[in-house]
């Protein structure tokens, strides 16, 4: 039996690569995920969108310091 599904898998390379959509979608992903109790790298739900945004932040910045 063959199955097919919508996801698939992309791998960034570069942080430039991040659009605003890909942000925005990685922000209400992790704010979903640690306020539901999961494993996103947030201590202390429950989080919201700021305090994600401004660590997925730090994260493109670091990654852009690595990349350069």
């Amino acid at each position: 039996m063959t199955s097919s599904n919508a996801f698939g898998f992309t791998q960034i390379v570069d942080p430039h690569e991040i659009t605003d959509e890909l942000k925005q979608t990685l922000v209400g992903c992790w704010t979903e995920v640690s306020n539901a109790g999961g494993a996103a790298g947030f201590p202390f739900p429950p989080v919201d969108a700021a305090e994600v945004t401004a660590a997925l932040d730090r994260i493109m910045s670091r990654s852009r310091g690595y990349a350069t």
